[in-house]
């Protein structure tokens, strides 16, 4: 047991010892996003994303409620690609709980595009995905 643990710090550190050679550019995570929901006043939550780092949140819906992320093992079931970066659900304030719409952000052609859709009762997943548009 000790072994394995000696072995398993030993390549801890070496990871953290690599580094690039001279002159390499550092690569940007081309993975990040984030889904912001901030509560504003008069308008109620409001759903924005977040594709890069430093950048900017981007606008995708305002007024919503019940948002919650989807997890990685429920995309198939949720027509959600497998390749997805991240997903979440949400409805827009006062629509019923039959019109819960979806999220995600997938990595595409060296970008991150991101893709909503409305879950239809009876058929599991968003029929049809459009396009949001953040850049």
């Amino acid at each position: 047991m000790k072994s394995l643990l000696s072995v398993t710090l030993f390549f801890c550190v070496l990871q953290s010892c690599v580094q690039h050679a001279d002159g390499e550019p550092d690569q940007l995570d081309s993975s990040y996003v984030q889904f912001i929901t901030p509560w504003q006043p008069g308008v109620g939550m409001g759903l924005y994303v977040c594709v890069d780092k430093d950048g900017e949140p981007h606008p995708v819906q305002e007024n919503i409620s019940n948002f919650t992320t989807i997890a990685r093992g429920q995309f198939a079931g949720k027509g959600i690609p497998a390749s997805a970066i991240s997903a979440a659900s949400f409805l827009e304030a006062g629509d019923s709980k039959a019109d819960l719409q979806a999220i995600y952000a997938i990595r595409q052609a060296d970008d991150i595009q991101v893709f909503r859709g409305y879950f239809v009762p009876g058929f599991g997943g968003p029929v049809e995905w459009e396009r949001v548009k953040i850049r």
